[in-house]
């Protein structure tokens, strides 16, 4: 069984809907990145971790945080720039992944200034 994700784009005269088969586990966790372009999700054991493109519903990126250890994700987060994606979760570790690859609105940015956008999504994530 999979557990979809419908997004309606409630400023389309349209009023359209997309479904996304997300996880074969209820969903626990979703985030858009800033201009809505990407969707991350995360199911119930949030063992693997998708992110979407959200207008051709197509899975860009799957990550495993792990194989037995069932956790709950507190929050998850994307960087400024869409190249990074934070989790969060009961185990007091953080979790951050690289989307490599063609992207929105993909930037190249210096290291310095990506380190600085990453802690402020981390201090955003945890107020």
């Amino acid at each position: 069984m999979f557990y979809l994700v419908a997004v309606h784009d409630i400023c389309a005269w349209t009023h359209s809907k997309k479904l996304i088969n997300a996880h074969n586990h209820p969903i626990a966790a979703l985030r858009f990145n800033d201009d809505a372009t990407l969707l991350a999700t995360a199911s119930n054991i949030a063992t693997v971790i998708r992110v979407y493109a959200v207008r051709k519903q197509e899975c860009l990126f799957v990550f495993r945080r792990g194989l037995a250890r069932t956790v709950t994700v507190n929050s998850m987060g994307f960087s400024a720039d869409s190249r990074f994606l934070c989790l969060t979760s009961n185990t007091e570790t953080i979790h951050v992944f690289k989307l490599e690859g063609t992207l929105p609105k993909f930037l190249h940015l210096e290291d310095e200034l990506l380190q600085k956008s990453l802690l402020v999504l981390l201090l955003q994530n945890n107020e």
